[in-house]
């Protein structure tokens, strides 16, 4: 899946709900109502598959749209050397959950950035 294009644009809605009994906003829903917004992608693909009763491959595929979903990311380039990268979250619970996002991301933008100038 390397076009560009997100899941719910390559697996339709109802391609997914032949193989799983249903779409998109209703795995979307059901996974909001489970608290996979609070979750990461092994143990919601996990819940899908152990659960759910979802196969692997579908398992994945609802995972990774519902990910592309909730959490938008932009790269606006800088120059040669920089890049801007603005991060975003739909439909996070409450403030609290929003303050330990930005720390997570925050945190792993700094790895990030710090693998980058160690190696180049």
């Amino acid at each position: 899946m390397s076009s560009g294009r997100r899941v719910t644009e390559k697996l339709s809605d109802e391609a997914l709900t032949a193989a799983t009994g249903r779409g998109w906003a209703e795995w979307f829903a059901r996974l909001d109502a489970w608290g996979a917004a609070d979750r990461g992608h092994t143990e919601i693909a996990r819940h899908l598959v152990e659960d759910e009763g979802v196969g692997g491959w579908h398992a994945q595929s609802v995972t990774v749209g519902y990910e592309q979903e909730r959490i938008s990311v932009h790269l606006t380039p800088k120059g040669d050397t920089k890049t801007l990268v603005g991060l975003g979250h739909l439909k996070l619970p409450d403030a609290d959950a929003v303050a330990a996002y930005k720390e997570f991301w925050r945190d792993r933008l700094t790895a990030l950035r710090t693998l980058l100038e160690s190696s180049g």
